[in-house]
């Protein structure tokens, strides 16, 4: 989306890459620091509230026609930044009830993720010839999915 609506050239492209991952980056270091004050479950949730904001802001700027390069990359940064804060604490979360057989279950997970994203990544492909708003759209819509599953799975239990 970024090298074929703006033309960037592959250093630029770079560049815009590693600002998003700059994101990740912040977010995991910020869930390391404030999980022990802030528990587990609060950076989970506030974490995947956040990602879906972002997500839900990049598809209505895309589809309001606001198509800039920081359109895109604001969004993706704070996608990414509640990436960090998300996933070392689902991972805690989700292998914390099986302590005996944590490598299976971290498998499990992993190949779910994967699985996931790799079918997220192929309809995207398929559909991207429609133009950027197929990617907005799959952006927001995998970024509401976080907090809306976790409040579907927990139903208010509480694990810190």
């Amino acid at each position: 989306m970024l090298a074929d609506r703006h033309g960037l050239t592959p250093q630029v492209y770079g560049l815009c890459f590693g600002v998003v991952i700059a994101g990740y980056l912040l977010g995991s270091l910020a869930s390391g620091r404030l999980v022990r004050r802030l528990g587990s479950d609060y950076l989970l949730l506030r974490g995947a509230w956040l990602g879906a904001i972002a997500g839900v802001s990049m598809a209505a700027l895309e589809f309001s026609g606001v198509r800039s390069i920081a359109a895109i990359l604001g969004p993706m940064f704070f996608c990414t930044v509640a990436t960090g804060l998300v996933m070392p604490n689902a991972i805690a979360r989700a292998l914390a009830p099986y302590p005996t057989m944590a490598g299976a279950a971290s498998a499990l997970m992993g190949c779910v993720q994967m699985t996931i994203a790799a079918l997220v990544g192929i309809a995207v492909g398929h559909a991207l010839a429609g133009g950027g708003a197929v990617l907005a759209m799959a952006v927001a819509v995998c970024t509401l999915a976080a907090p809306l599953s976790y409040l579907a799975l927990t139903r208010g239990q509480r694990c810190t």
